[in-house]
């Protein structure tokens, strides 16, 4: 990200700063916009926001309606959700690439997942990139990374 979209991120999500949930509300739709797939956010005490749906119509993996309606029928499932950031044996690296296979959900094959951890107010929490397998990883993981560090930052302030 350059230091303009940097600056530009902090903005969108500054307001927010003394409310968690809208500050992750709007995290999560300026993490979607600067990545251009779906993006999530998630606390351990079971809440989740998403944005960017409209962001997986622009890769070819998801032409077949089947994987689109599983994409979307496992994030409308916040179990689902919960097992993948809180539940699951993580890397112990502070960003995680998972791909449709080992998630052990068949269905999410094409699917890319990178995630990370942060704890903002007392509470832990979970921020990730959903989108096709071939996801443009250096680009994303740094964004990732800063909305990571932008969140506990404002969250803060």
């Amino acid at each position: 990200m350059s230091l303009a979209d940097e600056v530009k991120a902090k903005e969108e999500v500054w307001d927010s700063r003394n409310d968690l949930d809208e500050l992750l509300e709007e995290a999560t739709k300026a993490l979607a916009e600067r990545t251009r797939n779906v993006a999530v956010a998630a606390t351990d005490q079971g809440k989740v926001w998403h944005a960017g749906y409209s962001n997986v119509f622009n890769s070819p993996e998801f032409s077949d309606l089947r994987v689109c309606a599983n994409l979307f029928s496992f994030l409308e499932e916040a179990e689902k959700l919960q097992e993948l950031f809180f539940e699951r044996e993580g890397s112990g690296s502070p960003i995680d690439v998972l791909f449709g296979e080992e998630l052990g959900w068949p269905e999410l094959n094409p699917i890319g997942i990178v995630t990370t951890h942060f704890k903002a107010k007392g509470i832990n929490g979970a921020l990730g990139v959903i989108g096709p397998v071939r996801l443009s990883y250096p680009t994303i993981i740094p964004v990732l990374r800063y909305f990571r560090n932008l969140i506990e930052e404002v969250a803060r302030a």
